[in-house]
């Protein structure tokens, strides 16, 4: 008997290469679906709402998270009739730039 493949909503992580951090949720859809992704923080607060429509097959949806603060949030999936939580936590800067940024704050 051949086995049905099932819409899953995987992982999302934190890709910090090249100019702008992102997230990259993995997700595997297995008829075409509508893919919703919204971003809360900690007290609920709303940051970023995005929507795309899928096709079936393997799929890594990017979010840009430039804009957003540190801290924990949590993200809102629902891909088709597929639902989860997952959580999503930005880590302070480092380097010599995020230093002298702090650096520069302290002095006003």
């Amino acid at each position: 008997m051949k086995k049905v493949p099932e819409t899953k909503i995987g992982t999302l992580s934190i890709l910090t290469e090249g100019s702008a951090p992102k997230a990259i949720l993995h997700c595997f859809c297995a008829e075409a679906a509508l893919l919703s992704i919204d971003l809360l923080d900690e007290k609920g607060r709303s940051y970023l709402h995005q929507k795309a429509q899928l096709t079936p097959g393997p799929h890594k949806e990017s979010l840009n998270i430039s804009r957003l603060k540190p801290g924990r949030y949590n993200a809102w999936i629902s891909l088709g009739q597929t639902s989860a939580i997952r959580q999503l936590h930005i880590p302070e800067p480092t380097g010599l730039s995020s230093r002298f940024k702090k650096f520069l704050k302290g002095k006003k």
